[in-house]
């Protein structure tokens, strides 16, 4: 099977590949004045009416991290969206697909069926 990969100018790094990061936040400390009821994050003597900390809020206060894993390794960053978007449901905190170099084996192997578009630039 004859596979070709073409990459506009601005995208071009060596030998790239592209990687399913699934987004998991990880509490690191309590934040102060909350209280946790059912996993989430609420103001101490808080009613019904009260909304939970969101994710951002807790890592605006320091009190998680953002951890990326990778769950899966793509030929190409059309193909690594479309996959992830047909199952985004699984990802509730966030996915992205990231562009890395490939070294070694992998690296020469790409170089087989990769084309690079020139870059083209227009003065004013």
């Amino acid at each position: 099977m004859e596979i070709t990969r073409t990459y506009p100018a601005d995208e071009i790094t060596r030998d790239p590949i592209f990687l399913l990061q699934t987004r998991r936040i990880i509490m690191t400390q309590e934040p102060r004045g909350y209280e946790c009821i059912d996993f989430e994050w609420f103001p101490e003597g808080s009613t019904e009416d009260d909304e939970p900390l969101t994710a951002k809020q807790l890592l605006e206060m320091e009190c998680a991290v953002e951890h990326w894993e990778t769950e899966n390794v793509f030929f190409t960053r059309e193909e690594g969206q479309a996959w992830a978007d047909a199952r985004h449901y699984r990802w509730p905190e966030g996915y992205r697909i990231y562009c890395v170099c490939a070294e070694g084996q992998l690296a020469e192997l790409l170089k087989k069926h990769t084309v690079k578009e020139k870059a083209t630039v227009t003065e004013e």
